[in-house]
């Protein structure tokens, strides 16, 4: 391959990989609470951008199968409330949002993380 077409061929993926869609797309997926990890399987995930609420459940966790891992898009001001759930841990505040971990208590869980 020569310089050239090298050049052409980064050019487009560059302008692909940065271009303002796809910017606003990663910000987009920043801006809103998720699960980054849970036990046994996720069967159910859901963001309310207006209210800033993460509703999440699942099944199948087995103990010592590690915690749920949460992305919240507040550092400081957040709760968590559900069934079969251990206490919350911020594993990392960032400047704009919180990597949480909660252990699991039972197979079945189910939880509401808010902005308070």
């Amino acid at each position: 391959m020569d310089e050239t077409t090298f050049r052409d061929l980064l050019a487009r993926h560059w302008t692909t990989l940065f271009d303002p869609h796809t910017i606003e797309k990663g910000a987009d997926y920043l801006r809103r609470g998720y699960v980054r990890r849970a036990p046994g399987r996720l069967t159910n995930m859901s963001w309310d951008p207006v209210q800033r609420v993460l509703r999440a459940s699942g099944s199948g966790a087995r103990p010592g199968s590690g915690p749920i891992e949460l992305w919240f898009p507040e550092k400081h001001l957040w709760f968590i409330k559900g069934q079969n759930l251990g206490k919350a841990l911020a594993l990392r505040g960032h400047r704009r949002g919180a990597l949480v971990a909660v252990r699991t208590k039972a197979p079945h869980w189910s939880l509401v993380m808010r902005f308070g």
